[in-house]
């Protein structure tokens, strides 16, 4: 090679969109519509040819005044033998007058642009891209962003279980042979919770009144353990047996069941769905998905007791469909026990873990007629104390008699003998026998006296109270027991900021990956953490190549479009 001979290179001076801090820059995928395009951009007739060899980073000497490039040309690009052909694009960071015909620019190397198909960027840290899967829960890593308050997009109650018109008064007893004597039969199902109380359903409160009634006939007003709601599907809704048992009280008056059920189910299950759902926000279409995940858009459902459970759309096993289905269980016992669980969620077909109680339904207060219970358990001890107390009267008074009347004989026997003090001691005798009678019958009445004070204390005492009340009675009584869903969002102001942040910056990845590339049909984001880059390339570039990708660069497809986000920006394959 002859060093003598000058390396013939072209320049061009040039007018693009681009700007040495690499926020933003240009993509192509041939070397030959990198050219088409930076050609394109040359302004006017600046281009020159024949000068000496261009050193890299350095100035170049145009044979112009500098007012004929100010604000015209902010770009180069320029073309060495020595490289064998290959053209290096770069910025204009400076202008300085040298005289009227001639003008120095330095010039800074375009990293990107000059080896954008010599470079490879392999796996590394990706914090932040545009992501090549944008269905709805393929990107949940959060993003630490201000959401402000939440709003309430709608608010659902898909499931009626607990309205108070599908609900009935329950009577739990120790003692069944009270139902059976009535003819109501028992007929439960097989249950893994042992049971110690028997429930008969009734059809309404005074059904309730008139058995319990009934129980204090029979002196077993304690067989009655609670009373509460429950709906009635958790019973048998066809009993085997049905008959209208009826009885007659002590009182005189009679009373007739006409509905009743003692067949209550070992557990009740039934799915239900919620339907209606969106994949919007609140007055607010996203382009974005990740936003109709958490923290953005859920579903938080409240049993109106004081729990809730929040429900991640994205965790369901179809997080776009339009229904998500939910399993309330529920168990007969006192005040009811049930829990409602998400179906297919968490990859798990019923997740008790993610479940709600729900609130207790209301257990009902009721009494028991005291007097009426001791009456009639005291029936046949009364009966014997009359007997007796009559019994006691009547031969305490005939025996006192009998004796006074001996007595007297012997007194008048004596004073015809002349025998005055033994006709005293007759007299004094016969006058004891009588006391003695008036005391036993005394005592007699004394007994009836304290047979009815016992009667009429028992009958001041008032009808003893049984059972509580519960959280649930409000919110039963106002139609609020059944759980309640709500989809909650953030609101449209902020929907639209956080959908713009992702337009520009797509979302936070936080993986160890190649990062995507030509994968958006405008233009792709990415920030790594150390990216590892490699090529046939000056160890200098392969080092601001690195930063500039730690950074953050936007690739643009279509120079025509760069910078306008308001372009659709869909995934293509």
């Amino acid at each position: 090679m002859n060093t003598n001979e000058p390396y013939i290179t072209k320049v061009y001076l040039l007018d693009v969109p681009l700007e040495n801090n690499y926020k933003d820059t240009l993509y192509f995928t041939s070397h030959q519509d990198q050219y088409d395009y930076f050609i394109s951009k040359v302004v006017d007739t600046f281009g020159y040819e024949n000068f000496s060899y261009q050193r890299k980073d350095d100035t170049i000497r145009f044979p112009v005044h500098i007012d004929t490039l100010r604000g015209k040309v902010n770009y180069v690009m320029y073309q060495n033998s020595y490289y064998d052909n290959k053209w290096f694009y770069g910025f204009i960071t400076d202008m300085k007058y040298i005289n009227d015909g001639c003008t120095e620019i330095q010039i800074e190397t375009d990293v990107i642009q000059t080896w954008l198909l010599d470079y490879n960027v392999n796996q590394s840290f990706v914090e932040r891209e545009h992501t090549g899967d944008d269905t709805i829960g393929a990107n949940t890593i959060p993003e630490n962003l201000e959401t402000g308050e939440y709003i309430n997009k709608r608010t659902v109650v898909p499931n009626t279980l607990f309205e108070t018109s599908n609900c009935k008064p329950v009577v739990a007893v120790t003692d069944w042979t009270l139902a059976t004597a009535l003819g109501i039969v028992y007929r439960p199902q097989s249950t893994h919770v042992p049971r110690g109380l028997w429930y008969i359903q009734f059809g309404n409160e005074t059904d309730v009144k008139e058995f319990i009634h009934y129980c204090d006939d029979l002196s077993k007003g304690d067989s009655v353990q609670s009373v509460f709601i429950l709906p009635t599907n958790l019973f048998d809704s066809d009993p085997q047996a049905q008959n209208t048992p009826s009885y007659s009280f002590l009182d005189g008056t009679s009373y007739t069941w006409n509905n009743w059920n003692a067949s209550p189910l070992g557990i009740y299950q039934s799915n239900f769905s919620l339907t209606g759902i969106t994949n919007t926000l609140y007055n607010y279409t996203p382009r974005n998905k990740k936003l109709l995940c958490f923290p953005f858009r859920y579903l938080d459902v409240t049993n109106n007791s004081g729990s809730n459970v929040i429900y991640h759309f994205e965790n369901f096993s179809s997080p776009s469909s339009s229904s998500q289905m939910f399993n309330l269980s529920g168990v007969p016992t006192p005040s009811g026990s049930f829990k409602m669980l998400p179906v297919n969620y968490k990859n798990t077909s019923l997740d008790c873990d993610e479940g709600l109680t729900i609130g207790k339904l209301p257990i009902g207060a009721w009494t028991n007629d005291v007097y009426t219970n001791w009456l009639t358990q005291n029936a046949l001890n009364l009966q014997t104390q009359y007997e007796r107390i009559n019994f006691n009267m009547s031969t305490g008074m005939a025996s006192s008699g009998i004796s006074a009347i001996g007595n007297l004989v012997s007194g008048a026997l004596n004073i015809a003998n002349g025998s005055l003090s033994g006709a005293s001691q007759n007299l004094t005798n016969t006058g004891t026998s009588l006391m003695t009678g008036y005391s036993t019958y005394g005592n007699g009445l004394y007994d009836i006296q304290n047979l009815v004070n016992q009667r009429y204390e028992h009958h001041l005492i008032p009808p003893s109270f049984s059972g509580n009340q519960n959280s649930g009675d409000i919110n039963f009584e106002i139609d609020k027991l059944n759980p309640v869903f709500k989809e909650v969002t953030i609101k449209p102001e902020y929907s639209a900021v956080i959908d713009d942040y992702f337009d520009m910056y797509g979302y936070q990845v936080n993986r160890v990956k190649t990062p995507n590339v030509n994968h958006r049909q405008e233009w792709w984001y990415t920030k790594t953490i150390n990216a590892n880059i490699t090529g046939s390339i000056p160890n200098d570039d392969i080092t601001k190549i690195r930063n500039v990708y730690d950074n953050g660069i936007t690739f643009w497809k279509d120079p025509d479009h760069i910078y306008n986000y308001g372009l659709p920006n869909p995934i293509v394959s």
